[in-house]
């Protein structure tokens, strides 16, 4: 059993002053605290001499977030385990600008905040300012390294979300309105309104025009003319034309989204949705053998079938499918709901997978497993065994349906084993002493791949 370490120091500014009250936290703890909050107790604080004491660290990942007013943070390193630490914090850089609303001119009074320092890794840290009569900003004290998260908040508008750098130039921030729409929800063959239904938003992603949705944030309404109103709050948004779509459910029915819209539109649609069918079928091996055990699934397009060690579906995530059924001992299945206008249906058990459009399927009604390719092989230090430590596989490529991200342990002699892996390239991550490294593999389909993991240090 690994035992945890006690690392001692000080902070000094870069005069060699001490910095009193400095926070010294792991670099994966937030607080309050780092946005100007109350003093905890429970948190480690540098002395009247700038000296400080941290225990219950792992020897493996030592590092320290290092955090003071004034003062722009810092993530060190111990080069020494058992001998105290000099962090000396600078006054960093800092970020500038003009917050202009929809018609470009100056917003007075605008909240500008800098969060979220990406560096190698993503930090906890804060910053904020109110931007004077000519919509001018400056926020201080911001790293020079990496980049910082900038947003812009007004009363009834959202300010785009940009990814910024400390530097000498001015910014300009933009305002939006919060996005809006307005609905109907029909039964497409009626005609008629559907009265009792769910609705979410989308969700924006940074650099991308993906729609993502978080289905379990979702709004319920009964309305007896099946009219909707959304006027979304969301956090962030990162472009004026930004696509935000309205997904809409109902029971018995299928999920149907809306026309894409921006913050710049007041959208109106109705939404159509036709209700759902079922399928049935059976899952049998290559020689055509029933197989007795398996799940079977409906995955629509923007969801994906987790696969476990044990060759299951996970249900814990948020864009797992949401109808699952299992074969019966004569390797048949029914009552699968199809859920989507659109979607593939999977077979999953111990010994192999099926994956078929709905078309595919129709034509025969029969799921043919096909063999799991698997990944097995040593994790080397040099040329000694790494022992007791864990292996990362993740196979999440966005085009793929079925997705692995799965833990396994090293042996005493230094072996891994994936059993059942998805056939796609996957990304295998190993970790020793705090040092990560990921590597790239090709899986053969069906076939047992080796692939050994040597490390220098």
């Amino acid at each position: 059993m690994t035992r945890s370490i006690t690392l001692t120091g000080y902070v000094h500014d870069e005069g060699g002053e001490p910095i009193v009250g400095a926070l010294i936290t792991p670099p994966l703890i937030w607080s309050s605290v780092h946005r100007g909050g109350v003093r905890d107790p429970a948190l480690v604080y540098a002395g009247a001499d700038g000296k400080f004491s941290i225990d219950g660290l792992s020897p493996f990942n030592a590092k320290l977030y290092v955090s003071a007013q004034a003062f722009a943070p810092a993530v060190v390193t111990p080069k020494h385990l058992d001998k105290p630490m000099l962090i000396v914090l600078g006054s960093g850089g800092s970020v500038r600008g003009t917050v202009v609303g929809r018609d470009k001119r100056p917003i007075a009074g605008a909240k500008v905040t800098v969060s979220r320092w990406r560096f190698g890794t993503q930090y906890g840290f804060y910053r904020e300012a109110v931007a004077d009569d000519l919509g001018h900003f400056l926020i201080r004290h911001v790293p020079q390294e990496g980049d910082v998260e900038i947003q812009a908040s007004v009363p009834g508008l959202l300010g785009v979300t940009q990814q910024v750098t400390a530097r000498e130039e001015p910014y300009q921030l933009q305002m939006v309105r919060y996005p809006k729409a307005h609905g109907t929800v029909l039964d497409d063959a009626t005609g008629k309104p559907i009265t009792s239904f769910r609705w979410s938003l989308s969700e924006p992603l940074e650099g991308s025009d993906e729609i993502r949705f978080a289905d379990f944030i979702h709004t319920n309404v009964e309305n007896p003319g099946g009219k909707f109103d959304v006027e979304a709050r969301m956090a962030r948004v990162y472009s004026r034309q930004q696509l935000f779509r309205v997904r809409v459910s109902a029971d018995d029915y299928m999920t149907q989204d809306s026309p894409a819209f921006t913050p710049e539109q007041e959208a109106y649609f109705d939404i159509r949705l036709k209700r759902t069918t079922s399928l049935s079928g059976t899952v049998v091996t290559a020689e055509g053998t029933p197989v007795t055990s398996a799940q079977v699934t409906w995955v629509r397009p923007d969801r994906h079938a987790f696969v476990s060690v044990n060759g299951t579906i996970e249900t814990r995530y948020a864009d797992s499918p949401d109808s699952i059924v299992n074969v019966n001992a004569s390797g048949h299945f029914q009552d699968l709901k199809v859920t989507s206008p659109l979607g593939n249906i999977l077979a999953i058990s111990a010994d192999g997978f099926a994956l078929q459009t709905s078309e595919q399927f129709g034509a025969a009604g029969k799921m043919v497993l096909k063999p799991w390719a698997s990944l097995h092989g040593k994790y080397m230090l040099q040329d000694k065994p790494v022992v007791n430590q864990v292996i990362h596989l993740r196979a999440v490529k966005a085009n793929e349906v079925i997705w692995a991200d799965l833990l396994g342990q090293v042996g005493v002699d230094g072996t891994y084993n994936f059993p059942r892996v998805p056939v796609t390239e996957v990304t295998i991550t190993s970790e020793y002493e705090g040092n990560r490294s990921t590597n790239l593999v090709e899986l053969k389909p069906g076939h047992a791949s080796t692939y050994d993991v040597f490390r220098n240090n």
